[in-house]
């Protein structure tokens, strides 16, 4: 009976360490596709994303880089695909709600986006892109004043280029 006891505790203490060396793993999948992707090695990042995504299949955020990538190469089926993943592990986490806003909007789907940016804002308050993009996705639903207000509130970024000019009356 000792050596079953013995045999069993070895067994379970072989299982834990399998079990947090390969959470390192993940770790080391996803920062290596984060840097990848910060260097502009999309394939590479593209790998290290899915691998990770593989070993932690709760984690919405390689699903979240995974969705940018194809979005930036204009595979928006993709992209969204990835995305509504992302959303779907992490329904509040501000960085999936907002790539689901960013690809909804590439794919010129206003309403969407708009519905995903209110999201991220209200999961993350201080994001600017979220505020600034919410603010332009009103503008294309004809919202003009409540997109200004969203996109004044932002400051100035890459979504100030979708601001009408203001209206002058004489």
């Amino acid at each position: 009976m000792i050596a079953a006891g013995v045999l069993g505790a070895l067994v379970l203490i072989v299982v834990v360490l399998f079990a947090v060396r390969g959470r390192r793993g993940e770790t080391g999948a996803y920062a290596q596709g984060v840097s990848a992707y910060r260097e502009g090695r999309r394939a590479t990042a593209s790998e290290q994303f899915q691998a990770a995504a593989r070993g932690a299949p709760s984690d919405p955020m390689p699903h979240v880089y995974l969705s940018r990538i194809a979005r930036e190469m204009n595979d928006l089926a993709t992209a969204n695909a990835e995305a509504v993943t992302a959303v779907r592990l992490g329904p509040t986490n501000a960085a999936a709600l907002r790539e689901m806003a960013s690809t909804s909007f590439a794919m010129q789907n206003y309403a969407g986006s708009r519905t995903f940016y209110a999201r991220a804002v209200a999961a993350d308050t201080s994001d600017k892109l979220s505020q600034g993009f919410l603010g332009c996705s009103l503008v294309r639903l004809g919202r003009v004043d409540e997109g200004r207000r969203w996109m004044q509130r932002a400051g100035r970024g890459p979504w100030s280029s979708c601001a009408p000019a203001p209206d002058v009356r004489p």
